[in-house]
């Protein structure tokens, strides 16, 4: 199975590229959906910062999350490594800029993790959780550009790259 390519439910499946967008002037770009693994450390955050749940809990949930990108940030190493040395060194660069992405959503998890510090700064948490935000933007981005490169050379079934 393709780990990568098995990523887009995760980021965005239905996020559209910038030119494939069909928007009446004057709305807002269309950003990518919340991965869903996302939602119990926002519930978690908007609690703890309101004081309505215990510092403990919500470092169980960050920390799950934690874990998980560092599980995802290997596996898309190792595919990258073996698909680039098979299928060269666009999809390489491709799937690079993918764990990129999820490298970036892990320093933004550090930055809500500064939470704990003693002044339990909740700027942290809303800094944070803006900078994972982002992060899943560009992982939603490269994820779509992994799949456009993969299909170019014939990977993938171009179905696959399609956006809902």
């Amino acid at each position: 199975m393709d780990y990568l390519a098995s990523l887009a439910d995760s980021f965005g499946s239905a996020f559209k590229p910038a030119e494939e967008e069909e928007q009446p002037h004057g709305e807002e770009e269309q950003q990518p959906p919340v991965p869903a693994f996302y939602m119990a450390l926002y519930e978690a955050t908007e609690a703890v910062a309101l004081g309505d749940l215990a510092i403990e809990d919500w470092m169980a949930v960050w920390h799950r999350v934690v874990q998980t990108l560092e599980a995802m940030s290997e596996q898309i190493e190792a595919q990258v490594e073996r698909v680039g040395q098979s299928l060269g060194p666009e999809v390489q660069e491709a799937g690079e800029l993918l764990l990129a992405g999820v490298e970036e959503a892990l320093d933004a998890l550090e930055v809500m993790g500064n939470y704990l510090d003693v002044d339990r700064n909740p700027e942290h948490l809303t800094q944070g959780w803006e900078d994972l935000m982002d992060a899943s933007d560009a992982i939603a981005r490269a994820m779509l550009e992994y799949q456009r490169v993969r299909a170019a050379i014939g990977q993938i079934p171009p179905e696959t790259t399609k956006t809902t």
